[in-house]
């Protein structure tokens, strides 16, 4: 397992019984490493897909002007090194990844929604990419009406989009979250739908396999499907209302049956939610917040700012 920090990569040996061990590694990105990354998906599949864990927001996105993406690919022993990066221009936007693509959307005055299509290259060499495709798509609000908070995810494998959108009513304390799911196929190809909240952004979504997860207060989970033009709920829970109060900070993954979510609340760690009606799958403790998860011989590998948490018999995504 690779460990990647803002400039540290450890390489890390999870044995079958015993805690993880560290193999080698150290201060390895340069200070000029950006935070936004790409890495191979795979070693099968060595299109890039971007590897930035979200902080402080529900996805993924670029500052104003141009931003450059740090490619990082193993060196000879293994460790991730900088290979390079390509240069994204027109932010700020939101980035998401998906089949060999990089998405980017940029919300305009208008209210409408600016979407390039770009083709990651083999090889990164500093080049600012050029979009495939350019294309503008209205919001969910039938008036043009600029959001409070807005995000981008895209399902990695199909190549779908969802955008999400929340309108709030301070007045009330009320929200309204738009979400408009966008086929892989053509952007022409739309289905809208909306959910209730109380709060001016996303906490998290995800979207894999033709289901969305949105995560709304912390609380509040749902997991959509899309039927023709409507996006419709599949599955709620109010998190706050069970025996044993949770609260989440953020999606760390998701495949459709399983969404691994990190914990707010004490104790600190991971819960793993069946997507079919959340019940609770698994849940493991951890000495402080996680950041980022990873599956290996069965076992959960569970990354914190400085600390990994291994635990055994988790219940497994299903792979690529």
């Amino acid at each position: 397992v690779t460990a990647v920090g803002p400039f540290a990569v450890h390489r890390l040996a999870i044995g079958p019984s015993e805690g993880p061990v560290v193999l080698g590694g150290g201060m390895a990105l340069a200070p000029g490493a950006q935070r936004l990354r790409l890495l191979p998906r795979s070693a099968e599949d060595d299109t890039w897909e971007l590897a930035t864990v979200s902080v402080g927001e529900p996805g993924v996105s670029q500052e104003e002007g141009t931003a450059r993406l740090s490619c990082l690919r193993p060196g000879p022993t293994g460790v991730l090194e900088e290979r390079g990066g390509v240069r994204v221009e027109g932010g700020p936007a939101a980035l998401a990844t998906s089949r060999g693509r990089l998405f980017q959307v940029a919300l305009l005055p208008s209210g409408s929604y600016r979407v390039r299509r770009f083709a990651l290259p083999r090889e990164c060499d500093g080049a600012v990419l050029s979009p495939e495709r350019e294309d503008l798509v209205r919001g969910g609000h039938p008036d043009g009406v600029v959001p409070s908070g807005w995000t981008l995810v895209a399902d990695a494998d199909r190549g779908d989009l969802l955008l999400g959108e929340a309108f709030y009513d301070g007045a009330t304390g009320s929200a309204r979250f738009l979400l408009t799911w966008f086929s892989g196929e053509s952007l022409d190809d739309i289905a809208r739908g909306e959910l209730p909240g109380t709060t001016d952004q996303f906490t998290a979504l995800a979207l894999a396999r033709g289901r969305a997860l949105v995560v709304e207060n912390g609380r509040q989970v749902h997991v959509l499907e899309r039927e023709g033009e409507r996006v419709f709920t599949l599955a709620h829970a109010d998190l706050s209302r069970g025996s044993d109060p949770l609260d989440v900070s953020r999606i760390l993954a998701f495949d459709g049956s399983v969404a691994w979510l990190a914990l707010n609340s004490r104790p600190v760690g991971v819960v793993a939610l069946s997507a079919g009606d959340l019940s609770v799958l698994a849940r493991h403790e951890t000495p402080s917040a996680v950041r980022s998860i990873a599956f290996t011989g069965g076992r959960l590998v569970m990354g914190m700012n400085n600390a990994v948490t291994v635990a055994a018999d988790a219940p497994p995504l299903q792979r690529r």
